[in-house]
C-alpha cells in the first residue's frame, strides 16, 4: 500500500507549500497590495545587501526620505504587522481546525479518495486566485478558503492509512505521510525567493502562487487516478461489551465518545500537561515559520534564504520525525510504554539552545544550528500522537486526537499574533528569542511534568495499549 501513500504525501506537500508561501512572499505581497506595517527599506534588490541595515535604523518616514540616505532608501511596506499576522494565522487556522473536524466525520460516510482529491483541487484553486488578488480583503477570503480546503488532508489521510496498514506499521506510514509538511515548508522558501526574483512575465510574487496551484491541480488528478479506496476498518467506532446474552458489539455516538474523552482527560493530569506542552511547542514552530524570512531580510539581507531554509527544514525535519519515532519505540520496548514521553522532554530541551544559536550566529553558521534545531524539535510529532492513542481506548481514539489537534492548532496557529506587540516593545530579534527557543524550553518543562505524572500515576490501559506492547 506504500504506492498509494506517495500521491497523497505529494498532494499534502503542495498544500503545505501554499500554506507557508505567504510567510516567504509577505514583503513583496504587502508592497503590491498595500497592507501591514511600513518602514525604511532599501530602494531595490541591488542595494539590499549593502544598505538595508542602514535604512532599517531609520524609524520614521521623514528622516528616511529626507536625510542623506534618501537616495538608497524608501518608506514602504515591510511585510510585518498585525494585518500580516492575521492573514497568516487566524484567517487560516480557525477555519482549518473547524472544517477539519467536519471532514473527519464525512470521511466515515463517503469515499475518502474522492474527497481528498476534491479538497486538493479546491485549495489549489484558492492558491491560483491568490496570485491575482488586488485587495487585502481578497487575500483574507482566499486564505480562508485555502484553509478550508487543506483541512481535509490529515483527517482523511489518517483514516486511509489506518485501513491500508496494519497496526504495527501505521506509525511509520503516518511519519512518511507527514514528510509532506517538511517538503512543502522547505520548498516554500525556494519557490518564494527564487521564483519571485525571476519575475516571470513581470508577475513577481504572483507567479509563485500560479506555479504552486498548477502543481496542486496535477496532484489532484494523480490522486484520483492512482489511489484506491480501501475496505473500511471499524475498530475506531465499535467495541465489545457484555450483555445478558454474551458479547455484543456496541456502537458509540460522537457525543458519547466526546464525553468519554473528556472524562478520561480530567481523571489524570498527564493529558492536560501534555496538551499545554504541545501548545507551547506548536506556538514556537509557527512563530518562527511565519517570521523566518522577515528575520533574515531585516538582519542579514542578501542571505540565500531560499537555499538554506529549504535544505535545513527538509533534511532536519524528515530525519527528526523518523528518529523520534524509532527512539520512542526503543524506549517503550526496553523500559515500557510509559517512558515514551522522555523523547519529548529531551528533544525539546536540546532544540532550545540550537534555536537560540540561530538567532545568535550569522549566516551561514546560523543554518548549521537551525539544522540541529529542526532535527531535535521535529522528533515530537509522531511520538505525541503515539502516546495519545495509547492513552485512550480504541473506540474513543479518533475523537481524542481530533480534539487535541483542534486545541493545539487554534492556540499554536494564532500565537504569532503576540510577536508584533512584543517586537514593538523589546525588538524583533528579542521577541523571537522569547517565542522560539523560549517556547521550546517551556514545552520541555511541561512534557517533563507530564512524564512524571505518567510514571507515578496508576492508569488503566486500553486493550489496544496492552496488545501493542506485546508486538
Amino acid at each position: 500500500m506504500w504506492k498509494y501513500l506517495v500521491p497523497i504525501l505529494l498532494a499534502y506537500g503542495c498544500g503545505e507549500l501554499g500554506h507557508y508561501l505567504l510567510a516567504v512572499t509577505s514583503r513583496p505581497m504587502a508592497q503590491d497590495v498595500e497592507f501591514g506595517d511600513q518602514g525604511c527599506l532599501a530602494k531595490n534588490d541591488s542595494l539590499v545587501e549593502k544598505y538595508q541595515t542602514i535604512c532599517a535604523s531609520e524609524k520614521n518616514k521623514t528622516t528616511c526620505v529626507t536625510s542623506n540616505i534618501s537616495e538608497v532608501c524608501k518608506w514602504d511596506y515591510t511585510g510585518q504587522g498585525i494585518q500580516y499576522q492575521l492573514l497568516a494565522g487566524p484567517t487560516y487556522v480557525v477555519i482549518f481546525t473547524i472544517v477539519g473536524v467536519v471532514f473527519g466525520f464525512l470521511g466515515d460516510l463517503y469515499n475518502r479518495v474522492w474527497m481528498y482529491s476534491a479538497s486538493v483541487a479546491f485549495f489549489s484553486l484558492a492558491t491560483l486566485l491568490t496570485g491575482f488578488a488586488k485587495e487585502y480583503w481578497q487575500l483574507l477570503t482566499l486564505r480562508f478558503l485555502f484553509g478550508a480546503g487543506e483541512s481535509a488532508c490529515t483527517p482523511l489521510a489518517s483514516s486511509l492509512v489506518a485501513d491500508w496498514f496494519p497496526a504495527r506499521s501505521r506509525g511509520r506510514a503516518m511519519s512518511v505521510y507527514n514528510w509532506g509538511i517538511y517538503l512543502g515548508y522547505g520548498l516554500a522558501f525556494a519557490v518564494g525567493n527564487y521564483v519571485t526574483e525571476a519575475d516571470i512575465l513581470g508577475s513577481g510574487w504572483r507567479s509563485c502562487y500560479v506555479i504552486t496551484a498548477i502543481a496542486g491541480f496535477f496532484m489532484a488528478v494523480l490522486v484520483i487516478g492512482t489511489v484506491r479506496e480501501p475496505t473500511r476498518g471499524n475498530d475506531d467506532v465499535e467495541f465489545t461489551g457484555k450483555s445478558g446474552h454474551g458479547d455484543v458489539k456496541i456502537r458509540k455516538s460522537n457525543g458519547e465518545k466526546f464525553r468519554e474523552v473528556t472524562a478520561l482527560t480530567c481523571k489524570n493530569a498527564t493529558v492536560p500537561l501534555l496538551l499545554v506542552g504541545a501548545c507551547f511547542r506548536h506556538s514556537a514552530s509557527f512563530c518562527w515559520s511565519y517570521n523566518a524570512q522577515l528575520y533574515f531580510d531585516d538582519y542579514f539581507p542578501g542571505t540565500e534564504v531560499g537555499f538554506f531554509m529549504s535544505i535545513t527544514s527538509i533534511v532536519g525535519g524528515t530525519i527528526g520525525i523518523v528518529v523520534g519515532g524509532l527512539a520512542s519505540d526503543i524506549l517503550a520496548k526496553r523500559y515500557g510504554v510509559k517512558t515514551r514521553l522522555w523523547v519529548l522532554v529531551v528533544s525539546q530541551a536540546l532544540a532550545a539552545p540550537c534555536a537560540a544559536g540561530v538567532l545568535l550566529a550569522e549566516p551561514p553558521q546560523c543554518f548549521i544550528s537551525l539544522l540541529a534545531a529542526y532535527l531535535f524539535a521535529e522528533m515530537w510529532f509522531g511520538v505525541l500522537f503515539t502516546i495519545l492513542v495509547e492513552f485512550y481506548p480504541a473506540h474513543a481514539r479518533a475523537t481524542a486526537v481530533a480534539c487535541f489537534i483542534f486545541v493545539i492548532n487554534n492556540i499554536g496557529g494564532n500565537a504569532q499574533l503576540i510577536v508584533p506587540p512584543i517586537a514593538d516593545a523589546i525588538g524583533f530579534r528579542e521577541a523571537l528569542f522569547l517565542v522560539y527557543p523560549g517556547f521550546y524550553l517551556t514545552s520541555s518543562v511541561f512534557f517533563l511534568f507530564a512524564q512524571l505524572t505518567l510514571l507515578f500515576t496508576k492508569q488503566e490501559q486500553s486493550d489496544y495499549y496492552l496488545e501493542e506492547t506485546k508486538l
